[in-house]
């Protein structure tokens, strides 16, 4: 079996549930999707997970900040740690993400919104924020 049939065939058990439900095509599409999710807090956590079981492509993680101790006992975002405070939240997330779906390619990137250029927007087909739409003017 040669690999790019063997690939198929796991990405197929792994994702049965979905394929029985949208069908073939649409789990393809969101194969080949990629996400831009704007900062990191309880509710932008649920949906990052839920991406990446379903079988995003590629999930980008933006946010500006480092965890904080109120990050962590608020609880709202279940993958941060106390050992975790200090380092960049995006980055956090994204490895806590990456076990959940090896196939997934997940990423992070630490500029504020404002910051990030037109070139690297324009590679997404989807940007989700979780913030309120005042969120993007915020520093």
């Amino acid at each position: 079996m040669s690999g790019d049939l063997a690939e198929e065939v796991v990405d197929t058990k792994r994702y049965d549930r979905q394929i029985r439900l949208w069908g073939l095509e649409t789990q393809r599409g969101l194969q080949g999707a990629r996400v831009l999710l704007l900062r990191v807090n309880g509710l932008s956590n649920e949906v990052a997970k839920n991406l990446v079981l379903a079988g995003i492509g590629h999930l980008c993680i933006q946010d500006p900040a480092q965890v904080t101790a109120a990050d962590v006992s608020t609880g709202g975002v279940f993958s941060l740690t106390e050992a975790d405070v200090g380092r960049p939240r995006a980055q956090v997330a994204a490895e806590r993400l990456q076990p959940l779906n090896p196939h997934a390619q997940i990423s992070s990137r630490r500029e504020e919104l404002g910051a990030l250029d037109d070139a690297f927007l324009r590679q997404f087909h989807f940007v989700i924020g979780t913030h309120g739409a005042g969120a993007a003017a915020d520093p």
